[in-house]
Order: structure tokens, then sequence, then C-alpha cells
């Protein structure tokens, strides 16, 4: 019936209307929860514009060219390459917010990945999985720390209950990497 986006719209529709139902909501805290969204939004809509202008600015001065001639001179081979991209990205995850970390790293690296012939729809899927496991990688993943807030567990609970999984990951990502067709095997269907 609707969007994605458009059934988080729904979905808090209803929040407000159950609230105010069960008489656990009232126009205070509605107010107070607008006002935190309003400041989370406004945070993370400043980082995306800085990280925008930045790769504005880089773009510019042909810095994605230069690093994309040196990393081909560098590593000379592709599966060498995305073994460095690999490495680089999850730790990119580790410290830096996902949507900013691809407006910026994007435009150095996807000149690159095209270089040495890698699909750009596979290179943003390897992008996008690299940085959402690094948000969870031990000691410095964000999404860690919040979970651990969200939930009142300590954090070394969290990292020690994750490590498994995080090995689950970098096995995902492996195949996602290296076996390239699995990511762009639906596009053929939906065609």
């Amino acid at each position: 019936i609707f969007t994605p986006t458009e059934s988080a719209v729904v979905a808090v529709a209803y929040g407000i209307i159950v609230g105010f139902i069960f008489r656990e909501l009232g126009v205070a805290s509605i107010w107070t929860a607008l006002r935190k969204t309003v400041v989370q939004t406004a945070v993370v809509m400043f980082i995306l514009n800085c990280a925008g202008l930045f790769a504005w600015v880089i773009t510019i001065n042909q810095i994605p060219q230069s690093i994309s001639a040196w990393l081909e001179h560098l590593t000379g081979n592709v599966y060498v390459y995305l073994l460095l991209v690999n490495i680089f990205l999850i730790g990119a995850g580790c410290i830096m917010n996902g949507a900013a970390a691809i407006v910026i790293f994007a435009a150095i690296l996807v000149p690159a990945a095209q270089s040495f012939g890698i699909d750009p729809v596979v290179f943003g899927v390897i992008m996008v999985v690299n940085l959402s496991i690094g948000t969870v990688t031990p000691p410095l993943g964000v999404d860690l720390f919040i979970a651990s807030s969200i939930t009142g567990i300590p954090i070394e609970r969290i990292i020690r209950a994750s490590i498994p999984h995080i090995f689950t990951l970098i096995a995902c990502l492996i195949i996602i990497t290296y076996v390239p067709w699995l990511s762009t095997a639906l596009i053929g269907v939906w065609d």
C-alpha cells in the first residue's frame, strides 16, 4: 500500500494515536520528541553537508583520479585492490557515519574500481556492506555503544556476544566481494 519511507510515517502516526488513546502521550511529550528529532536530524544533515562539500573539493582538485592512478599502480591486481578497500572501509565504518563515508569515499574509490573493471553497482554493495560491518566492529563500532545504551547491557558483554556474528558478516563480505555476480543476479530478474 505504501513505500518503506511512508511506512515510517504511518508507524509514527499510529504510535501517536495509540499513545493518546491509552493516555501515555501528551502534547508536552510529543513536543519534546519533536525537538529531539530536529536536533538529531540537524546534526546528521550538517555531517552530510560537510561530507558533500569535502567530496566536491576533492573532485574539483582531481584528487580521486590521482588516488585512482596511485592505487592502480600500487596494487596492479583487482583482488589486492578489493582487499585493501575492504580493510579501509571497515575501519572507516568503525569511526564514521556510513552516509558521510559513502559521500566522501565514493568519489575517491569508484574511479579506481572502474579502472579495474568492477561494476559500480557491485562496488556500491561492497561499500555499504563494509561500512555496515564497521559499525558493529569492536572496539570502536558506533552501533555497539548505541545497543549498550539502549539495552543497559555493559559494552564488554555486547562485544563478546558480537564477535561470532562479525566473523559471519566478514565471510559474507568475502563472498560478496569476490563473487560479484551474486550482487547483480536479481537485476536480470527485475528487467
